[in-house]
């Protein structure tokens, strides 16, 4: 979930891939609150953050893993 990112941020963009060297989706999240959803099988990059101005840029992200757990 993006929580915050400041009006000066520069990338922080999503690459979306079925494999590592086939990018399928370029997805910027720029509104508090926009989600992300992904399956076990999709491969998930971001690229740096940046600014072009003196002040520091920022971007909050609440990050939730699900996992299975495995019985025996």
């Amino acid at each position: 979930h993006l929580m915050n990112l400041s009006n000066t941020a520069i990338g922080g963009d999503n690459l979306i891939a079925n494999s590592p060297r086939e990018i399928n989706q370029f997805i910027s999240l720029k509104e508090p609150l926009e989600t992300l959803v992904f399956g076990q099988k999709v491969f998930h990059a971001v690229t740096p953050l940046g600014t072009e101005c003196s002040t520091e840029a920022f971007r909050d992200i609440l990050l939730v893993t699900f996992s299975y757990k495995e019985t025996k």
